[in-house]
């Protein structure tokens, strides 16, 4: 009777355990599983990320707008009084709060975009009357064959400031070619971000104002708004 149970025991085991194939087949199916869900899991932190970034310089532009209203002008962006705009955006939470704190840029982590090499990972802002003037000052027109547009060109001429991020590849358009980012691939300083050209991709991330337009597109006009291709 003993006997007769340990061979029933030894047989239940033996129908119960996995076989080396099984197991292989098992961890091949976590495998392809994996592959799918981690870049999907990536992609919807890049675009939850991207979705903080918008909501961010609307925020930055809002406040920028109630600032005009009181003081008749739009804040310097650095280029008239040479103080840089993560020391002069104090402007917009003393001594009047118009914004509660000034945001960081997600994507100026670890890049080596703008300041952030320095530490200041502040929201870029430009205005027309600043960085506008200055870069349409004796500037050649077209580079390599291709036309030199700036930030305030047409159409973009109706704009008197706009915030700017360097994007999910952490890098401005307009570095390119200085040794940063890689090899230049475009002159001129406008290349909007377009998700249809991948989750992470060149282009940076806009917001022009008065008026609340997030990256306009190339045909811009009035009070359109939208994604839309670079110039």
């Amino acid at each position: 009777m003993c006997l007769d149970k340990g061979v029933d025991m030894t047989k239940r085991q033996h129908v119960s355990a996995f076989t080396l194939i099984e197991l292989l087949i098992v961890v091949a199916i976590i495998g392809i599983l994996a592959a799918i869900a981690v870049p999907n899991f990536m992609n919807a932190r890049v675009r939850a990320t991207i979705a903080r970034v918008q909501g961010d310089i609307k925020a930055l532009s809002t406040a920028v707008e109630m600032y005009a209203l009181d003081h008749g002008a739009y804040p310097d962006d650095g280029q008239v009084t040479g103080i840089p705009w993560w020391m002069n955006n104090r402007l917009l939470t003393t001594p009047i709060s118009y914004i509660g704190t000034i945001p960081k840029d997600p994507f100026l982590n670890n890049s080596e975009a703008g300041d952030s090499t320095n530490g200041h990972r502040e929201y870029w802002y430009v205005s027309y009357d600043g960085y506008g003037v200055l870069r349409s000052t004796g500037r050649p027109q077209s580079v390599g064959g291709r036309s030199n547009v700036r930030l305030f060109d047409p159409p973009r001429q109706s704009f008197r400031f706009g915030f700017i991020s360097p994007g999910t590849d952490g890098c401005w358009e307009w570095d390119r070619g200085n040794g940063w980012c890689g090899p230049e691939f475009y002159a001129g300083d406008v290349l909007y971000y377009e998700s249809t050209n991948g989750v992470i991709s060149r282009g940076d991330l806009y917001h022009f104002g008065p008026g609340s337009v997030y990256n306009p597109p190339s045909s811009f006009s009035g009070g359109s708004s939208g994604g839309g291709s670079g110039l």
